[in-house]
């Protein structure tokens, strides 16, 4: 048997890629059991990732603070442990430095911004800017090549067994505090979660507040839950100024929640997650939480390449995954050309008969 190695994965940045830079830790586990995997995470995502499975140690990274207490940080971490490979995923290139400093024998991963060419000695460049139709874990996984250069034969990440241990809906607090004025049994309910931050495409707000409008009227025994972050409250206030322009009555407004996932801590909201009977977003990372506790994924992606489903889809692919996107050849590569673009305004041709009739099975 191959001696151990210990992998240091830096992915310090945003949630949704993380995520899928986890079938990087499910492969290296797959092939060489006997390695340690350590990931190295920003703050946000930290209990999160003590949660998945394929990872041992969890290190992290805020960015919010000054470098020098990073700096510190990353002393601390490095301080008496042997890195055999050192991959670089994505966000802060401090700990490439450190690396390098550290002289780990191996330093992989994305060679893109000046920093990667002056740390990293096994680096791989990529066009994940293009118009390539691979999707973010093929580009992850790939990085891995020099040591499995033949994974694609017997692993595919869209049949990936992450999982997190995140305990049952029960235990969340915002559950709780959500439905604390209804009599037990607690109501059926669905998550939505229209904000994302970024420039990607969304679906127009007063489309969601109608989507909503619709689902209430027909299904009288659901309630539904439009969940956000602070970055998210621009799609909020904007959502909620069409749903008070549809003026109806209170008995509608009384199975509308409006939730903060950032008041309890990411695990709590996942927990409250879990026990949606479906969830419905953008390309975001909550989509992606959504698809891997396994919960029924409706997804509203852009038809602009770097921003599509084929290149951010969820991870699992299934049955219960359905992805909405425009039926329209998209002329750009990075961003939308906006009232320049022949199909300008591509998003509302996604239509609420045909979201809502692909959600009506799991109402």
């Amino acid at each position: 048997m191959t001696a151990a190695r210990t992998w240091l994965i830096n992915r310090t940045d945003a949630i949704g890629d993380t995520v899928l830079t986890l079938v990087v830790a499910e492969l290296i586990k797959k092939k060489s059991p006997q390695d340690k995997v350590i990931f190295l995470v920003s703050q946000r995502v930290q209990d999160l990732m003590e949660s998945a499975p394929f990872v041992d140690e969890v290190w992290c990274l805020d960015r919010s603070q000054s470098v020098l207490s990073q700096y510190v940080q990353l002393t601390r971490n490095f301080k008496g442990r042997k890195i055999d490979h050192y991959l670089y995923v994505g966000g802060s290139h401090l700990p490439s430095w450190f690396a390098f400093m550290k002289r780990v024998k191996w330093r992989g991963g994305i060679v893109s911004r000046w920093p990667s060419f002056l740390f990293l000695n096994r680096g791989l460049r990529q066009r994940r800017s293009s118009a390539s139709p691979f999707h973010e874990s093929h580009y992850n996984l790939t990085l891995l090549e020099e040591f499995y250069p033949y994974w694609q034969k017997d692993y595919d990440p869209r049949l990936s067994q992450l999982c997190f241990d995140i305990g049952s809906t029960s235990e969340s607090r915002l559950y709780k505090q959500t439905f604390a004025s209804m009599t037990k049994p607690w109501p059926n309910y669905i998550i939505i979660h229209p904000g994302m931050t970024g420039h990607t495409l969304n679906w127009p707000m007063n489309m969601y507040a109608q989507l909503i409008k619709k689902i209430l009227e027909q299904n009288l025994h659901i309630h539904i839950c439009l969940s956000m972050t602070p970055s998210d409250f621009s799609y909020i206030e904007e959502l909620k100024s069409y749903w008070k322009s549809l003026n109806l009555s209170t008995a509608f407004n009384e199975r509308l929640h409006f939730i903060d996932g950032s008041t309890n801590g990411l695990i709590d909201y996942m927990q409250m997650l879990k026990g949606a009977r479906l969830f419905l977003g953008p390309s975001t990372g909550t989509t992606h939480l959504a698809n891997l506790l396994r919960v029924p994924t409706f997804g509203i992606y852009s038809p602009v390449p770097v921003q599509s489903k084929e290149r951010w889809a969820p991870l699992i692919r299934n049955e219960e995954t359905v992805l909405f996107s425009p039926d329209v050849q998209c002329p750009e590569i990075k961003s939308c050309a906006g009232e320049s673009c022949p199909y300008y305004d591509c998003m509302q041709n996604i239509t609420i008969e045909r979201v809502y009739s692909e959600m009506e099975p799991y109402l």
